[in-house]
């Protein structure tokens, strides 16, 4: 009979997406992420579950208001982009991103025990942190859709999950 609360909103953002760039070459695309809380955010084990395959490796740690890209092809990004170095480019990831639109959803591993007698086994369960389905049509950008632009969130306090808040 309560009224529901709102969608939890935590630090780590999905913020711009390379999906379809203007080369046509699939070694161009990129995630990038951002960290709109007030600590620093160890990432190491989170991994995206849907749209792309990587898992971030121990101690990737994103500063608060910091970002970090995920390269489908690391040494391609970083002769591309000059500002990119170790400090906020990881990569590569598995799989492509799809040009016509697709959920990509980044997750935190969560673990649980079991025991049997003297046995412990660990479960991993993944936690999705920030989800994204985009589109190359309707309200986002038409740029993006092989144009040369990203698509960028606009405000990362907003809810990336909409459209209007995306722009390219």
């Amino acid at each position: 009979g309560n009224t529901n609360a709102g969608p939890l909103a935590r630090s780590i953002v999905i913020n711009e997406l390379m999906y379809n760039s203007i080369s046509g070459d699939a070694d161009d695309e990129y995630v990038e992420l951002y960290n709109r809380g007030a600590l620093s955010v160890n990432l190491g084990g989170w991994q995206f579950v849907a749209g792309i395959n990587f898992e971030f490796p121990p101690n990737t740690i994103i500063a608060p208001g910091g970002y970090l890209v995920i390269a489908k092809n690391l040494s391609r990004m970083q002769t591309n982009y000059a500002g990119l170095s170790a400090a906020n480019l990881i990569g590569n990831y598995n799989g492509n991103l799809a040009n016509g639109g697709e959920r990509i959803a980044l997750a935190i591993p969560d673990y649980g025990f079991t025991t049997n007698g003297p046995t412990i086994t660990t479960n991993v369960f993944y936690i999705v942190v920030n989800e994204v389905t985009y589109s190359d049509g309707g309200r986002w950008g038409r740029w993006a859709d092989g144009g040369g632009s990203s698509l960028e969130l606009i405000d990362p306090d907003s809810d990336n999950r909409l459209a209007v808040h995306w722009g390219d």
